[in-house]
């Protein structure tokens, strides 16, 4: 078989198969339909061409060089009107499709006259090819009038306006007709005795895949199963033919048998490829949900927060007003209490602070989250911050009967920190140690390694299990034992430890052998 007569079955097969395809997408679209005729078109001239390509007498040659012409004759007609209608300009150019498919039934007319087609003679190599008769040149002309039209029409909309879809698939249905036309072109080159052979002909198959693929509108997952089907359905018209041209009944039972082995495979193949189009067009479904679902998710978390912000905001004035006015109403700023009054009132002095303790940590989280935490850096003493969280606190670790230390290797621990976010850090990590301490010590300890600043916070208290040291300073998280030291607590402190000292950049993580055998908390910070 010939290069030329094989070119001709792969142009057939592609055609019919991508014809069918887009016309099964969607058999009710007008665009659709005037590729599938545009396609099945290509197919009957290539059919045609490939049974004149093997013919072996004039009369069969000649019979089928006017067939493939029948078809040839309206491809300019579908393809320009399939172009009009893409384009969505075929209600306004509906006079110039008319006269499409007007010089269409007149050529078709004369097709099979030697008015239109002579005679097939041999030439440049091939046993029969056709002499055109005086009405040939008026087709090409038609034929190359249409083609130019429409490329007019793709060019205007491939590069003009705003990057759409609908100019994406213009540049591809024009870069497909450039592609199949010049090759297409080459077969009427030797009808005029130019000594060239069609060898672009095989360039019709891009044509026709590209123009396709812009109607499918890059859905590349149906195009894996379209080139699946192309070639088995190419595999199996080469294996037919090769049966029905075999010169002995050997070779008949030999290709017959590989046809049947072929069919199957290539039918338990499309299917298999089929399935795992199906899987992947799940996959991307189920991931495209999971996109919305996670910008939701995203949106809904933005929204909390502001939430979370506004309410914080609200609360903590009229709670500062509450623990402000039973702090000076304990001190006696409005005069002598009885004793059962100033208890009632060192709860109500008590439960304001916790509140707004929470609320801080609260508007802390809101706003780390929004990106609105504001650092004021300067060159300053870590140990000085650190003794005086110590102090502050020593008269709270009394109460509980703890001994809280503060030790110091000799030297300066100067470095740029807030002062501000590192006196929250240390005093945070001192006071849940004294909380969640029930008896012992708790011992704050300074040292400076090279170019980082260690600080470890030390306490014999309740402990953390190996699960939670994880995840300790994820938002919320508390340890198990901890509820029953401390009912209060939030599960924010340690989340805005850790974001306050990854800010400095710094690092901090815990050490605990297990519940009730204490923790260590280390806060490492570079010296700048």
């Amino acid at each position: 078989m010939s290069f030329f007569a094989l070119s001709a079955l792969v142009n057939a097969a592609t055609s019919l198969i991508l014809g069918l395809a887009v016309l099964r997408r969607d058999i009710t679209n007008r665009v659709n339909v005037l590729f599938a005729f545009f396609a099945f078109a290509i197919t009957a001239w290539s059919l045609a061409y490939f049974f004149w390509q093997i013919s072996v007498t004039a009369e069969d040659a000649l019979r089928w060089v006017q067939l493939l012409m029948a078809a040839a004759i309206f491809i300019p007609a579908f393809y320009f009107h399939f172009v009009a209608a893409f384009l969505d300009i075929d209600r306004r150019k509906w006079l110039i499709v008319a006269f499409a498919y007007i010089f269409s039934i007149g050529f078709l007319l004369i097709n099979f006259t030697p008015l239109f087609i002579q005679e097939v003679v041999p030439k440049a190599g091939f046993l029969f090819w056709p002499e055109p008769g005086h009405f040939y040149i008026y087709f090409l002309a038609i034929w190359f009038f249409y083609v130019v039209y429409a490329l007019y029409f793709l060019s205007k909309k491939a590069f003009s306006g705003t990057r759409t879809e609908m100019q994406i698939q213009a540049r591809y249905v024009l870069i497909g007709t450039l592609i199949g036309y010049i090759g297409g072109s080459t077969n009427y080159l030797l009808w005029y005795d130019v000594p060239i052979a069609p060898y672009g002909n095989i360039l019709v198959t891009a044509y026709v895949i590209m123009v396709a693929y812009a109607i499918l509108k890059h859905h590349l997952f149906s195009l894996k199963v379209i080139a699946t089907e192309l070639l088995i359905f190419a595999l199996w018209i080469f294996i037919f033919v090769q049966t029905a041209l075999a010169d002995t009944l050997e070779e008949q039972i030999i290709n017959g048998g590989l046809l049947f082995i072929t069919l199957v495979v290539g039918v338990l193949l499309v299917r298999s490829v089929r399935r795992e189009v199906a899987t992947r067009k799940e996959i991307e479904h189920l991931a495209q949900n999971l996109k919305s679902a996670n910008e939701r998710l995203k949106e809904l978390d933005q929204l909390k927060s502001e939430f979370v912000s506004i309410a914080s905001h609200q609360l903590r004035s009229p709670l500062t007003a509450i623990k402000g006015y039973a702090s000076m109403v304990l001190e006696g700023s409005y005069g002598t209490l009885p004793s059962g009054t100033k208890d009632a009132i060192s709860k109500i002095f008590e439960s304001s602070k916790l509140m707004t303790s929470s609320v801080e940590d609260f508007l802390n989280v809101s706003r780390i989250e929004q990106g609105r935490m504001k650092y004021e850096f300067s060159q300053v003493d870590i140990s000085d911050i650190a003794k005086t969280s110590v102090d502050d606190l020593k008269s709270v670790a009394s109460q509980k009967d703890l001994t809280l230390s503060f030790n110091k290797d000799v030297g300066k621990y100067v470095t740029s920190v807030d002062l501000g976010k590192m006196k929250q850090i240390f005093t945070n990590l001192i006071d849940n140690a004294i909380k969640y301490t029930k008896e012992g010590t708790v011992s704050v300890n300074l040292s400076r390694d090279g170019k980082k600043i260690t600080a470890t916070i030390k306490d014999t208290g309740v402990g953390i299990s190996k699960e939670v040291l994880p995840k300790l300073f994820d938002k919320f998280v508390r340890a198990r034992n901890a509820n029953k030291v401390n009912v209060s607590g939030t599960g924010l402190g340690l989340y805005v430890a850790k974001e306050l000292v990854e800010a400095h950049h710094g690092r901090i993580w815990a050490e605990s052998e297990g519940e009730g055998k204490g923790t260590t908390f280390f806060i490492e910070i570079p010296v700048r």
